[in-house]
């Protein structure tokens, strides 16, 4: 949830017009932070805060995301990090 904590104080918007949609929210009195910029995929995706970036190709993202589950679940038992807690450790 540190890039997209969505509860009922904070909402995600995209929009082909920041500049309005900032002034309509700013028009009534709710504070409003431009977080990024929507790009194209082959750009990328490039976080920047507290003085580092982070920087991973869409591509590779959005296998970690859909193939996650599915890699854990077909890895031999001994290949699965566990957390100490829970490994009995």
């Amino acid at each position: 949830s540190v890039f997209f904590g969505e509860t009922q104080a904070r909402y995600v918007v995209s929009s082909a017009s920041p500049e309005r949609i900032e002034e309509i929210v700013r028009g009534h009195g709710v504070p409003v932070k431009r977080i990024g910029t929507v790009t194209a995929a082959a750009a990328g995706f490039t976080v920047r805060a507290a003085g580092r970036v982070i920087e991973a190709e869409v591509a590779t993202l959005s296998a970690a995301w859909h193939d996650t589950i599915g890699n854990i679940m077909s890895a031999p038992a001994a290949e699965v990090a566990l957390e100490p807690a829970l490994a009995g450790a």
